[in-house]
């Protein structure tokens, strides 16, 4: 029965869990942050996006509220960011790595590429978010 459970397991977690190929792992943003992709990961109604993120001048710093993701048209929701602290992303010359899980119930069905979208990007003042030094950078992940 042991046996049984453990293929069971396996089969559900290979329907559920769909690495996708990346054809461009690296990816700028106006000349001011380097994406690598790490992984994207295609779930029924999610996608995790694994990346790691250097910013190429000063350090910067984004409000988690300012970031967003979609696929193609549909626009998802950031359900959770992992590996950054609360309540900002703190990037430096120095590579940071992180996980965006974003949801939408259309994504199986939806064509187009993912995407994440940084609302505001702040230069860092005295350890907080200062002066708005990007708005409204689109990273799309092919």
């Amino acid at each position: 029965m042991k046996f049984v459970s453990i293929i069971f397991f396996v089969f559900l977690s290979s329907c559920a869990v769909k690495k996708l190929p990346i054809k461009n792992p690296e990816v700028k943003a106006n000349d001011l942050i380097q994406f690598n992709v790490i992984f994207l990961k295609q779930k029924n109604n999610s996608m995790d996006i694994a990346v790691s993120a250097i910013s190429l001048k000063d350090e910067v710093v984004i409000k988690k509220g300012d970031i967003s993701c979609g696929k193609g048209n549909e626009i998802g929701t950031v359900a959770k960011l992992i590996k950054v602290k609360e309540p900002y992303l703190y990037l430096s010359k120095s590579f940071k790595e992180f996980i965006v899980v974003c949801q939408n119930s259309k994504f199986k069905t939806t064509a187009g590429e993912f995407y994440l979208n940084f609302l505001n990007i702040h230069a860092v003042e005295g350890g907080l978010p200062g002066k708005v030094v990007a708005s409204n950078v689109k990273v799309v992940f092919q």
